[in-house]
């Protein structure tokens, strides 16, 4: 079987991560994406998602509302008591996700694409300078 959502969307509101009694950080948020009819019409979908550790804490950090970003993980769905009864939630788990633009006021130019792995307080040495990359694209194979 195959479990796999891939999305592009914008954060509807500032990520806060909680930490679980064992520690482990963790974010839940809302992703706005769109939608396209076949004529034309456009649509908005709200599909909450969950983060945990270091991606956690690394698109709390460099995200706020507003911010694009493509996630990649799995549909989960989970229940929980409620007042009126139990309640069920289909939700993505993220387990990568990359942020598709830099921060706003960023005077250093850097850049904060594919930091799913990167500690968080690791992230700020990452600039185009230390990572080698010279914006020259006549060194791309394609």
């Amino acid at each position: 079987m195959i479990n796999q959502v891939i999305l592009i969307g914008r954060l509807t509101k500032d990520v806060e991560v909680q930490k679980t009694n064992s520690g482990k950080s963790v974010a839940s948020f809302s992703l706005a994406v769109d939608s396209y009819y076949g004529n034309g019409q456009k649509t908005c979908s709200f599909i909450p998602c969950t983060a945990w550790g270091v991606v956690a804490e690394n698109l709390s950090r460099f995200c706020r509302k507003g911010s694009q970003i493509a996630i990649e993980g799995r549909l989960q769905q989970r229940s929980y008591q409620g007042k009126d009864g139990n309640r069920y939630v289909v939700e993505v788990v993220c387990t990568t996700i990359e942020f598709l633009e830099r921060r706003s006021g960023d005077s250093k130019g850097s850049t904060y694409e594919n930091m799913e792995g990167v500690p968080a307080q690791a992230a700020d040495d990452f600039s185009e300078d230390t990572l080698g990359l010279d914006n020259d694209t006549n060194d791309l194979p394609f």
